[in-house]
């Protein structure tokens, strides 16, 4: 029993200062791995902020709205902010923003160039209108699909033409 004991004890030893000294170094690459994260991530933030001052309010006036119908969810590109769905006709309709830097959809009543991403990662990006083929992609990962906003032929109402 005495040599089990022995060993064990030994066995107990050798494993107690390899895990401290294999320890010491897991976590200083640990440390250096998460400080170059959340470095990285700064830094990203800040080109999407200067990416976004670049972008002019006139190129940004020129492109299309992306809109979200709420009722149906089918989502449209446009000129103009519209109130009612062509799809479904129910007034759910929506400017989407979508956050450079976190990918958050968000959603206004009214098309403006003063809205900001709320999440606090993102503190200071402000949300713009990207070009029609960045949202169709985007869209396209989600498995959904942009259409151009368009009313199809409109029923017959005895109220009017």
């Amino acid at each position: 029993w005495l040599i089990i004991i022995v060993s064990i004890l030994a066995i107990g030893i050798i494993s107690y200062f390899i895990a401290e000294k294999r320890g010491k170094v897991w976590i200083k690459n640990h440390k250096n791995s998460n400080a170059e994260k959340i470095r990285l991530k700064h830094i990203d933030k800040d080109q999407i902020i200067k990416r976004i001052e670049l972008i002019e309010t006139k190129d940004e006036q020129q492109r299309p709205l992306t809109l979200h119908c709420k009722y149906c969810r089918s989502w449209f590109e446009s000129n103009k902010s519209n109130y009612i769905c062509p799809v479904c006709e129910h007034d759910q309709i929506y400017v989407a923003y979508n956050c450079m830097n976190c990918g958050k959809w968000y959603f206004k009543d009214e098309p403006s160039d003063n809205y900001y991403c709320k999440n606090k990662k993102c503190q200071g990006v402000r949300l713009v209108k990207r070009e029609k083929e960045e949202i169709k992609d985007i869209l396209n990962q989600e498995g959904k699909f942009l259409r151009k906003y368009e009313f199809k032929n409109k029923r017959f109402s005895i109220l009017g033409p």
